[in-house]
């Protein structure tokens, strides 16, 4: 079978990246994210992944973060059976089909993305691809939510301003009753020194990004991946009246 070239511009490009770590992490016995679908998907492109070989903080930092989004997602939805989910930058990742109990799934990208993950995930009735600008407030329409709905930003607030940030979020309270956003967030001490992540994030403190002290506290990550403690996930909930 013909490899597909990822042909991508420099921002798009970077969902290669934890598509790599999830994939390697498959190769562990005890992994902390268990996505097959990463690994079928790495086969299946042509790429030279040999690149991000040694950037372990990478590998770890993004199997951390996506296995402690994975359980408050799911935490979510365990808590509200059939609420949708809005996964906004959403790249190659398969959460969907690592989760369950919910209504309407609803994957965002930029049209470029989209179009490689329509590649590798056929239609369902109960998931719909986004492709748009995350800026473009306009997909929030397309959203049926009648009650509370999970927002996940999964590696996406770096690579906005402060500004734009924002306004997203002015722009969710507005537009939704209420919701629950879900967002990781950097500590100081790894700004700038991860040599694939590290420019994104030396351009997010530049763009008006604050950082933040703290660790995953999670019980469930192994002393072994405690080296990745810096990450601290964020879990926001907000209401129409509540963002100013």
């Amino acid at each position: 079978m013909e490899k597909i070239r990822p042909d991508l511009s420099e921002v798009p490009a970077t969902l290669l990246v934890p598509l790599w770590a999830r994939a390697e992490e498959q190769k562990r016995a005890d992994p902390l994210v268990r996505d097959p679908k990463s690994a079928e998907i790495l086969r299946a492109l042509d790429f030279d992944f040999g690149r991000f070989r040694g950037g372990w903080m990478s590998q770890l930092g993004c199997c951390v973060r996506t296995a402690i989004l994975d359980r408050e997602v799911q935490a979510f939805l365990s808590d509200r059976p059939g609420a949708p989910v809005v996964n906004l930058g959403c790249g190659l990742d398969a959460r969907e089909l690592r989760m369950t109990g919910y209504g309407m799934w609803y994957d965002l990208d930029l049209p470029e993305v989209i179009g490689l993950r329509e590649r590798f995930f056929p239609d369902t009735e109960r998931v719909r691809r986004i492709a748009c600008s995350v800026l473009d407030f306009g997909w929030m329409d397309r959203i049926a939510a009648e009650g509370p709905v999970l927002i996940v930003a999964e590696g996406l607030f770096m690579y906005l301003s402060g500004e734009e940030v924002g306004a997203l979020l002015r722009a969710l309270g507005r537009r939704f009753a209420e919701a629950v956003l879900l967002v990781e967030m950097l500590a100081p001490l790894l700004v700038g020194r991860n040599g694939m992540h590290g420019r994104s994030a030396t351009a997010a403190i530049s763009n008006g990004w604050p950082t933040v002290s703290g660790s995953t506290g999670s019980g469930a990550i192994s002393t072994r991946r405690a080296a990745a403690g810096g990450i601290c996930v964020s879990s926001a909930g907000f209401r129409g009246s509540g963002v100013t």
